[in-house]
């Protein structure tokens, strides 16, 4: 066998393997441990090593002008299975293709690769949106190793309403120290804003689709797949795909880059991921219980000073030598002035020292805590 059928059965095989996961279902069960305290989505990706391998073939996705969005739905590939077939294309009227036709929409698609490649999260959030953490996270890693998207084309046609359209952008993809460029392909949907400014609905790219966390409109799911079922469109997302594998058999350092380096890098940046989200986790938990312990402590100690109030009428002034340090077994609350209603300075925690500066009839001790001065019952001191 030669080596370029070698790269066919391989290319193949890879997009097979894509067609045969069913991502809505493990997407699915993913958002659905959403409200679990044990156990949350990127956690879900470390018990699940089938999502490390997913990420990894959606880049692939990508740069072999295959759409994600609609192996995600089944709605049929970019080679023209399923073209056409079951009710997702609704009454979609089948247009030609408009090509660089609207200035500012070459503008917008232009400047997301531009920022995308240089890793710029300001301009992609203010571009497309929703930009998860999770997406912004995976553009960080791809931005190390794709040094430019150029030679960008647009083709657009029709969305929902006169306010959308269906933007389709191929693009070849320099990577860092690789001298062939890669072809590639990817679908939009793009909107006016508020302000009336076009902008990327980011429910509809690859990545957010996908990964399928986020709840998308089936009107707009539907207009997609009747494009993507349009004869023009399978057509181009074929030429893009064979033009890939002529450019990976024309160099092998591109070829070792899209189907070893990158792919790698993404494995491990997820595992990396996940393991981070795992630590934050833990540690919010634990702030979380530490700030629960000490409010809790610090309701104890208003409790102790109010029954105080009650006792302190009758009980005989008591006094606490000056200089005295206390060493505290229980909270106490520090407060501004000799009242319970004074504004608090704050609560002594136990095993923090209070030093006595003086001790009044009133049934109050100034004290010294820390950097702070304020004053806390004198009877409650001599309890500790």
């Amino acid at each position: 066998m030669s080596e370029n059928d070698n790269n066919k059965s391989d290319l193949n095989s890879l997009i097979n393997s894509i067609k045969t996961i069913d991502f809505k279902d493990i997407t699915h069960e993913i958002a659905s441990l959403k409200d679990l305290p044990e156990l949350g989505p990127k956690e879900y990706f470390k018990e699940h090593k089938i999502i490390t391998a997913f990420l990894a073939l959606i880049l692939c996705c990508v740069i072999l002008g295959i759409c994600a969005i609609g192996y995600a739905k089944g709605f049929g590939s970019a080679s023209g299975d399923a073209a056409g077939s079951g009710d997702a294309s609704g009454d979609y009227v089948y247009e030609e293709f408009e090509v660089d036709a609207y200035e500012e929409i070459n503008t917008l698609m232009t400047s997301y690769y531009t920022a995308y490649a240089d890793g710029d999260m300001d301009t992609l959030t203010r571009l497309a949106s929703p930009l998860s953490d999770f997406e912004q996270s995976y553009i960080q890693v791809m931005s190390e190793y794709v040094e430019s998207y150029n030679d960008i084309t647009v083709y657009t046609k029709s969305g929902l309403d006169e306010d959308s359209y269906i933007v389709s952008v191929s693009m070849m993809m320099k990577f860092v120290d690789v001298e062939t460029e890669a072809p590639g392909i990817e679908t939009f949907y793009i909107q006016k804003n508020e302000d009336g400014e076009w902008y990327i609905n980011n429910l509809y790219s690859w990545f957010n689709y996908s990964s399928g966390t986020l709840e998308a409109d089936e009107a707009i799911v539907n207009r997609i797949s009747a494009y993507e079922s349009e004869t023009n469109v399978v057509e181009l997302f074929s030429q893009i795909e064979t033009s890939y594998n002529v450019a990976l058999e024309n160099d092998e350092a591109l070829a070792t880059m899209v189907q070893v380096t990158v792919p790698e890098a993404i494995s491990k940046w997820a595992a990396e991921y996940t393991q981070e989200d795992t630590q934050t986790a833990g540690e919010e938990t634990a702030s979380d219980e530490e700030a629960s312990s000490e409010e809790e402590e610090t309701e104890q100690a208003d409790a102790d000073e109010t029954e105080s109030d009650d006792e302190s009428e009758t009980t005989t002034a008591q006094y606490i030598d000056e200089g005295t340090e206390i060493y505290l077994q229980e909270s106490l609350v520090v407060r501004k002035s000799m009242s319970s209603e004074a504004d608090r300075v704050g609560t002594a925690f136990p095993g923090e020292t209070l030093k006595v500066i003086q001790s009044y009839e009133e049934g109050w001790t100034k004290v010294k805590w820390g950097d702070e001065t304020g004053y806390v019952r004198t009877d409650l001191l001599l309890e500790q």
